[in-house]
């Protein structure tokens, strides 16, 4: 697929066509990712660039992900071959069968670190990624401008096996004297998780996970919140440390993951990544999560979960493109105030809105949904639009 970019100055004039350009040296591209990882994917943090593994293995980027997998991210200033993917593929066996020992040193190493994470007194590397029994799961990702016929096929092959390789190619535009790079976005077998795939990373059960001992004190809120996102849909994975919450649509696409690092609990969200499947303003999530967005985690507390317990169904839309709310409005707006059990009534017979488990809306779901929801309002069981009152 060939990309053109065109600048206009915002006036009437004839807007310029963009022409390709080139990385002189890989290492812009490198530092690129390493000061701003959401470029390869969003929740990475970087652990160090110029890794080296042992003596003839070097990776680019070594980052970790909200799910406390290990990420290597090896980058070329040129299109993508098979040949990268190949490269890829052994640094990703390598860190797997390193023992802790090693990896240790290698984390340790002054000359690599990138994170200030990694340098702050309180920082515990994540177990997932030291215990050699737990790391089973090492994603690697290719990174350059542009790419090869040769790189899709293999690329598709590797996905179809499960190989937790892929890649992301760039386009790269001279304006002046800036370089504009564009990310090339293609849905591919590596980005889905089909039905029925073999867990290879280890998981706990959610019980066992909201145990801890910094996840205890918010431990109902958070039952409820997964109670909530499996209700519209939401896909929920579980790790040692974390848990993953993602659209149907996508499984191994972040919306927004909890995880415990050390005594705490922090939100990693990707509020881009609800306007990408759900129509979501990028805004109203960032309202809601704050700071936590990207690599920069907020600490989790019960009402931050109780918030995000409240404004999920409002962010995620069902197939026919309705949230409970939005459909609740669209009834009320065709037929006025309505008694509580007509309004149910109405929202399961016109199907504006599905739950996940096929089964038909509750009465007590569109009373609790109206009592959260500012525009509406319920009087002597009659539920209402403000402005209709």
């Amino acid at each position: 697929m060939q990309l053109g970019v065109w600048r206009s100055d915002g006036g009437e004039g004839r807007p310029l066509r963009l022409g390709a350009a080139r990385l002189d040296f890989e290492s812009r591209l490198r530092d690129w990712v390493a000061s701003d990882p959401a470029i390869v994917e969003e929740g990475l943090q970087v652990l160090g660039t110029e890794v080296h593994l042992d003596s003839r293995r070097r990776v680019d980027v070594l980052a970790i992900d909200p799910l406390d997998r290990l990420v290597v991210v090896e980058i070329k200033a040129n299109a993508l071959t098979r040949d990268v993917v190949a490269q890829t593929l052994d640094y990703v066996a390598r860190l797997q069968s390193m023992s802790r020992a090693e990896l240790e040193a290698v984390l340790a190493n002054p000359r690599h670190v990138a994170s200030r994470a990694l340098t702050a007194p309180d920082w515990v590397a994540p177990e997932s990624a030291l215990d050699p029994a737990s790391r089973e799961d090492v994603q690697g990702i290719a990174v350059g401008i542009g790419e090869r016929a040769d790189l899709t096929r293999v690329a598709e092959y590797l996905s179809a096996r499960e190989v937790p390789i892929r890649h992301i190619a760039f386009d790269l535009f001279q304006a002046g004297d800036d370089l504009l790079l564009v990310r090339r976005i293609e849905p591919s077998a590596a980005q889905s998780e089909p039905e029925g795939r073999r867990m290879r990373s280890p998981s706990v059960s959610l019980e066992t996970l909201f145990a801890h001992p910094a996840l205890l004190p918010a431990r109902q809120a958070l039952v409820e919140l997964v109670d909530v996102a499996s209700s519209i849909g939401l896909h929920t994975r579980t790790y040692v440390h974390s848990v993953m919450f993602a659209s149907a649509q996508n499984k191994s696409r972040m919306l927004f993951t909890i995880s415990v690092t050390g005594t705490e609990a922090r939100l990693y969200c990707a509020p881009d990544v609800f306007a990408e499947f759900y129509g979501t303003d990028p805004a109203d999530v960032k309202a809601v999560v704050g700071a936590g967005i990207a690599g920069h985690p907020r600490v989790l507390d019960e009402p931050l979960v109780r918030a995000l317990t409240e404004a999920l169904p409002d962010w995620v839309a069902d197939a026919s493109g309705h949230t409970l709310r939005s459909a609740i409005e669209a009834v009320l707006r065709a037929h006025g105030p309505l008694a509580l059990d007509a309004l149910t009534e109405e929202l399961n017979a016109r199907e504006l809105y599905a739950r996940a488990d096929g089964e038909p809306i509750p009465r007590d779901q569109v009373q609790a949904r109206i009592s959260k929801m500012l525009g509406l309002i319920i009087e002597d069981g009659i539920a209402s639009l403000v402005e209709e009152i």
